[in-house]
This record gives structure tokens, C-alpha cells and sequence, in this order.
């Protein structure tokens, strides 16, 4: 078809079949061919066309819908996001479980395990501890489109603990905080690093072990200085992608600056 000239799938390539088909549907978006709000080919079209299977395409698509660059409509057809322009880092990381959800993705939390324990000296002085004070310990998976993609372990003082489990597989870490302990976050600290999967990624998300994995820690407050809940996302490699465009008048900015 007209509309796949363009599109050579390398089957020889170091680059995996997903993101080669990922970098086509994002080029085909930037290049204006496929305009805002409209659908994209169908999973079937694409797989026809492009010689590869609805796994790959559906892992492209998911890969876009995570960017930005695509959104599913309630018939759950892929589209082309009018948000491509308005999504910041900030955004995202702020709360990765609503950015996604705000993409058309369907999210579900699965509670794995919600316990009080004796934090260790890390998450005692980043909560400001006592010697003896416990927190509540709270590890959820989050399956995206039934697959596993990231998990999330979360670490509360146990004197400000007051959630119920109901509300632990529906709501965000900072929804969870100002709507069930009626406390205003005022200040979040985010840290975001490369990793690579241990056996504990391996068994929750079903990747290898070594394979890359990005982690996100959170530490939100409730003034300047003190900190109301501490956590850790680790989300399999693939699954974000960070992209960065620089105009000419930004990095002469950046050049002056130096």
C-alpha cells in the first residue's frame, strides 16, 4: 500500500522490530502524514504490511501511547495524541500511573504485599525517624493492557498510615496522601537512574535478570524539610524512552551560558 512505501523493517538489525516500527509511526506523526486525532492503520493493516506480528505492533503502539504520541479512543483504536506538544518530564514523572492513564492505557494495581516493619537506616533518615518508629510498607504492581510493567514499593511513617486497601488499587501515591490522610504535599524530590533487573524484577515482571530497568524514587513532603512517604518505581527498560528536541535559539542559550 501507498501509505507503507516508506517503510523498510531491517529483520537483521541490532534494533529490536517494535522500535524500528515505533520509530516509523513517530516520524509518520512529526511529518504531519497522520494529523492529530486521527487513527492510525489498524494492528491487523500494520502486521500485513509491515511483515511483523500484532505482538510487535502492539508494543510499538504502547511504547508511543507512554511518549505521548498516540492515545487510545473509547473503541480502543490508537489516534493520534493532541497532547504531543504539551507533555513536559515533570508531567510524567509527577505520576507516571496517571500519565499513562490519561493516554488511554488501562492501568490496574495489584496489591502484593502491605506490612509494618522496622525501616533501615536509608528510609529512617529520609522520613525523619525515631529508633524504634515503624513504617508501612506497601509494594504494588502495575499492569498495563495485561502485561506487567512497572511496580511500585512505598514507605509511609505508621503514625500518618490511614488507607484502605480498596483505595491502594485505584488512586496514585499523592492522590492516595491528600485524599486519605487529608495531608497537602507540598514538595516532591524525584531521582531518576539507570538500573538493571535483580531476581525481585525478574520474578514480578518477568524480565531478565541484567536486562536494563529505569527506577524513579519519590520522596514527597509536607513542608520544606519533612517528608511524608518515601518510594521506589522500578519500570522495565523498554517501556520509556527519553527523546529531547533542542531549537537553535536554546542551545545558543546554552552555549552562552558555558
Amino acid at each position: 500500500m501507498d501509505k507503507f512505501k516508506n517503510m523498510k523493517i531491517e529483520k537483521e538489525s541490532p534494533l529490536p522490530l517494535y522500535y524500528q516500527v515505533q520509530l516509523y509511526i513517530e516520524e509518520e506523526i512529526k511529518n504531519g502524514k497522520w494529523k492529530i486525532s486521527s487513527q492510525i492503520p489498524s494492528e491487523k493493516e500494520l502486521c500485513e504490511n509491515l511483515g511483523v506480528s500484532r505482538i510487535t505492533i502492539r508494543k510499538s503502539i504502547d511504547s508511543l501511547i507512554s511518549k505521548g504520541f498516540l492515545k487510545r479512543n473509547k473503541g480502543g483504536r490508537a489516534v493520534v495524541s493532541n497532547d504531543i506538544e504539551k507533555e513536559s518530564l515533570r508531567d510524567i514523572f509527577f505520576s507516571f500511573y496517571n500519565y499513562l492513564k490519561k493516554k488511554g492505557l488501562t492501568v490496574k494495581i495489584k496489591v502484593i504485599n502491605l506490612e509494618k516493619i522496622l525501616p533501615d537506616n536509608l528510609i529512617k533518615n529520609v522520613l525523619g525517624l525515631s529508633e524504634n518508629e515503624k513504617v508501612v510498607r506497601i509494594d504494588r504492581l502495575k499492569i498495563v493492557h495485561n502485561e506487567p510493567w512497572y511496580y511500585e514499593t512505598t514507605y509511609f511513617p505508621e503514625r500518618y498510615y490511614n488507607i484502605s486497601k480498596e483505595d491502594l488499587t485505584i488512586d496514585s501515591t499523592i492522590e492516595i496522601i491528600e485524599k486519605n490522610m487529608s495531608i497537602k504535599v507540598k514538595k516532591t524530590r524525584l531521582y531518576i537512574y539507570a538500573g538493571i533487573a535483580n531476581e525481585e524484577n525478574r520474578r514480578l515482571l518477568g524480565v531478565d535478570i541484567g536486562s536494563p530497568m529505569q527506577i524513579f524514587e519519590a520522596i514527597n513532603y509536607i513542608d520544606e524539610s519533612k517528608a511524608i512517604e518515601y518510594s521506589i518505581n522500578y519500570i522495565k527498560g523498554e517501556k520509556i524512552l527519553f527523546d529531547f528536541e533542542l531549537t537553535e535559539d536554546e542551545i545558543t542559550n546554552f552555549m552562552d551560558k558555558r
